[in-house]
């Protein structure tokens, strides 16, 4: 497979993620383009999301500039957490790795102290009249 960018056009990766948020936030005000990664990857001219995945993993110069624009993505996402409709941006984070779930450490000894019921006559005195 002839990989699309290396470390000699590192500057066309680069210009081609700027134009890819340009378009996102450039785009008709009603219909705002929210960055995404499948938008990210057809932009960039990968055939799929898992491509994109791909030049994340690599280590060479070709990643950084991937990596930081699926964070990017991924921040436009927590961004959108703070709005009235954020069920796709909780969707999107959990298959990022996200998680809802409280966890919640404890350290230190617990004791238990169990006091028998009051006898019968603790909890019924006679009156002494």
């Amino acid at each position: 497979m002839k990989r699309l960018y290396t470390e000699d056009n590192i500057d066309e990766l680069n210009t081609n993620i700027e134009a890819y948020f340009e378009l996102c936030e450039n785009a008709d005000k009603n219909k705002k383009e929210h960055p995404c990664f499948s938008g990210l990857a057809y932009s960039l001219g990968f055939s799929s999301r898992q491509s994109l995945h791909e030049y994340a993993k690599r280590d060479d110069a070709t990643s950084l500039p991937i990596k930081r624009a699926m964070l990017k993505i991924e921040w436009s996402y927590e961004i959108a957490l703070h709005s009235q409709s954020c069920t796709g941006a909780i969707f999107a984070l959990k298959n990022r790795g996200w998680t809802d779930k409280s966890e919640i450490e404890h350290s230190g000894e617990v004791e238990y102290k169990i006091n028998p019921p009051p006898s019968y006559e603790e909890a019924y005195p006679e009156d002494e009249d």
